[in-house]
C-alpha cells in the first residue's frame, strides 16, 4: 500500500524517475482489447525496475478506475439503474472481474512470503474488457482463432477460466454457466454460438485415479468433452503446491489432493494439462 500512495503522488504531481506524460496513454490502452497486450509490454519497459510490481499494479488500478468502468458502461454492462438482469446493471460484474487484482497479490504473498504482483501478463485481459468474473468462474471472449486452445479448429471461442478461489460444487458451476451464456448472448451475441472451452490441469486424464467419484474436480471435468492433452505442462506445481519449486520428494503434502499427487508423481505418473469444449 505505502507503493501504491507512492506511485499516486508522482502521478498526480508528474515528478519521480518516470515519465508520466508518456505513461499516461499507455494506461489508456490498457483498457482497448486490440491494444492492451502491446501497451502492457511498452509500459513494462516504461516503468522499468518494479519493485514488487508496484508500478504496474499502480497503472492497471488506474486504468480499471479510469477506462475500464467507462468500457463497460459502453457495452452496456453496467450503470443503469432499471434493469438488474444476473447482476450485470449494477457494475457487479465490474466488481467481481477486478477482484483479480487483490487476489494475484494475496497469491503472491502465500507463494513467496510477501505482497507483491506478477500477473500483468495476464491481467490486460480484464482491463480490456475481455474476461469477467460471472459467479465462480470466469469467462474470456477469445477474439482471434490464434488464441483458441489447440485441439479446437474454431474462428472464437468462449474461454473459460477457475479463479483459485472459486467454489466448484455443481450447483454453484451450473450457475455461473448459465450465466454466463445469458451475458455473451446479450453482451457479445457473435459469441453466442461458439464454443465453450477450458485448458486447464482441473483437465487432466489423471485427476480420475487420484480423487474420489464425488470429488467436485470430477464433477467439474466431466462437464467437458476432452480434446487435447499436454502431459509435459506443470500448472499442477502453480496451483496444487503453490508455485512450489522443491523436488518431487520434497513437496508439502498439506491436503489429501497434495498428498495423492505427490505419490503418483514419485511414481512416474504425470499430470498436464487438458483441453476440454463444455458439453452442451
Amino acid at each position: 500500500m505505502r507503493r501504491l500512495r507512492a506511485c499516486a503522488r508522482q502521478h498526480a504531481n508528474h515528478d519521480g524517475v518516470l515519465d508520466w506524460r508518456r505513461i499516461g496513454p499507455l494506461i489508456k490502452a490498457l483498457s482497448d482489447p486490440a491494444q492492451g497486450s502491446a501497451a502492457r509490454d511498452e509500459l513494462k519497459r516504461a516503468l522499468g525496475p518494479d519493485d514488487e510490481g508496484s508500478r504496474m499494479l499502480y497503472c492497471m488500478l488506474a486504468c480499471a478506475g479510469a477506462y475500464t468502468l467507462d468500457r463497460y458502461h459502453a457495452l452496456g454492462i453496467g450503470g443503469a439503474a432499471d434493469d438488474t438482469v444476473d447482476g450485470a446493471d449494477d457494475d457487479r460484474v465490474f466488481l467481481d472481474t477486478m477482484g483479480c487484482f487483490p487476489r494475484f497479490v494475496n497469491e503472491h504473498k502465500v507463494s513467496y512470503g510477501d505482497y507483491g504482483f506478477d500477473r500483468d501478463f495476464w491481467t490486460y485481459r480484464q482491463l480490456g474488457a475481455s474476461l469477467f468474473r460471472l459467479g465462480q468462474l470466469e469467462y474470456e471472449i477469445i477474439r482471434d482463432a490464434e488464441n483458441v486452445p489447440a485441439g479446437v479448429d474454431v474462428p472464437r471461442a468462449v474461454a473459460m477460466h477457475i479463479p483459485s478461489d472459486a467454489v466448484l460444487g455443481p450447483v454453484q458451476c451450473s450457475d455461473s454457466i448459465v450465466r454466463a451464456r445469458r451475458f455473451v448472448r446479450r453482451f457479445f451475441p457473435q459469441w453466442a454460438g461458439a464454443p465453450y472451452v477450458c485448458e486447464s490441469w482441473l483437465l487432466s486424464p489423471a485427476l480420475p485415479r487420484l480423487l474420489s467419484e464425488s470429488s467436485n474436480i470430477l464433477a467439474f471435468q466431466r462437464r467437458f468433452h476432452i480434446v487435447a492433452t499436454d502431459d509435459a505442462a506443470e500448472d499442477w506445481r502453480e496451483w496444487v503446491f503453490r508455485r512450489s519449486p522443491a523436488p518431487l520428494s520434497e513437496l508439502p503434502e498439506n491436503t489429501s489432493l497434495q498428498r495423492a499427487m505427490k505419490r503418483y508423481l514419485l511414481a512416474g505418473g504425470t499430470i498436464g494439462i487438458g483441453v476440454g469444449v463444455l458439453k452442451s
